[in-house]
């Protein structure tokens, strides 16, 4: 007999006080008068590692990154190299700022001598205490783990309800690395692709490698930085429209957080952490396709638009009942995504089949398919 939700619930709560996150923080804490603290890794999660600490009342020393020197620009902090830690900060407490190349980074720093005792983790920055997910969250996650139909979904529903309330980092439930689930994402050499959230048109253009041939592709990047890497990258293809828009629900400008922080994605936020306003141009894929016979519309949707994609789901409800495209939907930039998503597709039609992947160890890549 399969596991309810409040069984599988019922054994999180039993972990919430013993959390590995929640006891690694109190452990630095209490060490930190005596021992150097310092972040690992230099890229875009040092900035907000640093701000998560600060929280907490930690102080780090510098940052440490195997190929970066110089100054870190988010914190103001140097940076040393792993032989510099290794010589004259033997003692510290290191807390690993990344969660993609984690272990790889513990592996390394053991063979430098530093022991597990030394080595700390990232805390996950949306935590949620549990009267807010009790009240906010708990029936949506219900509906979710009853609604998903397979054991990894099932699995991944009840991981991300872990995960925001103790911390713990999901780990991969696919071997496959990109957003083309194959048991669920079936390419022809006939497919319209929409990539929304083009960043600098590495997806896109991995779709073409992938497909050989492909009927049309559109690569929406609202951000002029990554538009630009995106246009040297993708200039070489035929039939690829890049367009400098945004995705949502209608036709519009609108007022984004513009995380200065970020260096991998779009970097335009519905509640960054370190951030500008910025106004930005943004459509829906049925504006934008108006007008078009039903073999021009889009037959595959990817969607990784920092908290926008269910207004982009919304703003594309004609496309998905004309022709119901194959979706690849980011569930990971708010709680609620993992059950407001696949809702919203429902209401769009009834008779698409779902599934949860996880594709990365980290708190990022959990992906809607929708078929």
């Amino acid at each position: 007999m399969k596991e309810t939700f409040e069984k599988e619930y019922n054994r999180i709560k039993n972990e919430i006080n013993n959390s590995k996150s929640a006891i690694e923080i109190d452990t630095i804490k209490h060490q930190q008068d005596q021992h150097p603290f310092i972040l690992y890794g230099a890229g875009e999660m040092a900035g907000v590692a640093y701000k998560l600490c600060a929280r907490e009342g930690l102080v780090i020393k510098c940052v440490c990154d195997t190929w970066k020197t110089g100054v870190h620009e988010a914190t103001g902090l140097p940076i040393i190299s792993p032989e510099e830690l290794s010589t004259y900060y033997r003692d510290a407490l290191i807390m690993i700022a990344t969660w993609k190349h984690e272990r790889e980074i513990v592996e390394m720093l053991q063979h430098l001598g530093f022991s597990s005792m030394q080595i700390f983790h990232l805390p996950f920055q949306h935590f949620i205490p549990i009267d807010v997910f009790e009240a906010c969250f708990y029936d949506g996650y219900n509906w979710a783990y009853s609604f998903f139909s397979d054991e990894k979904s099932k699995r991944l529903v009840i991981d991300r309800a872990r995960l925001y309330l103790t911390r713990k980092t999901l780990a991969p439930n696919t071997k496959c690395e990109s957003n083309y689930e194959e048991d669920y994402i079936d390419l022809s050499a006939d497919e319209v692709f929409v990539d929304g959230g083009a960043f600098i048109g590495d997806t896109a253009e991995s779709f073409i490698t992938k497909v050989g041939d492909y009927s049309r592709v559109y690569a929406f990047e609202p951000d002029s930085i990554n538009y630009e890497q995106a246009r040297r990258r993708l200039s070489k293809y035929p039939r690829v429209d890049l367009i400098a828009k945004g995705l949502f629900n209608s036709e519009k400008e609108l007022t984004f957080y513009h995380n200065t922080e970020a260096s991998s994605g779009s970097s335009f936020m519905f509640g960054a952490i370190s951030h500008e306003f910025q106004t930005t141009p943004v459509t829906s894929l049925d504006v934008f396709f108006e007008g078009k016979q039903n073999n021009e519309l889009p037959t595959f949707i990817k969607l990784d638009i920092e908290g926008a994609e269910k207004q982009a789901l919304i703003g594309a409800k004609g496309i998905l009942a004309r022709v119901k495209p194959k979706l690849a939907i980011s569930v990971y930039h708010k709680p609620e995504d993992i059950y407001e998503l696949p809702k919203t597709i429902l209401n769009a039609r009834c008779d698409y089949r779902f599934a949860l992947r996880q594709h990365e160890y980290s708190c990022y890549e959990t992906i809607l398919y929708a078929v």
